[in-house]
């Protein structure tokens, strides 16, 4: 995964989830991703702020959409 804070803030600001559906701007994924999301993983995404953990919550969150 990508390293670069600015590579956070862009996804963030697009209307393009990692899975290619659109999403709303502000937020990390789609309906549908985010949905899949375990609980422990959403509270990851929504208690860490770019630059202080968000980076990492979001890898583990894509890792865990796209395990087979």
């Amino acid at each position: 995964m990508p390293n670069d804070k600015s590579f956070y803030v862009d996804l963030l600001q697009s209307e393009e989830c990692q899975c290619e559906q659109s999403k709303r701007s502000g937020m990390a994924f789609c309906y549908d991703c985010y949905n899949e999301l375990t609980v422990a993983l959403r509270i990851g995404l929504l208690h860490n702020r770019v630059g202080d953990g968000f980076e990492e919550a979001y890898d583990d969150c894509v890792r865990y959409l796209n395990e087979d």
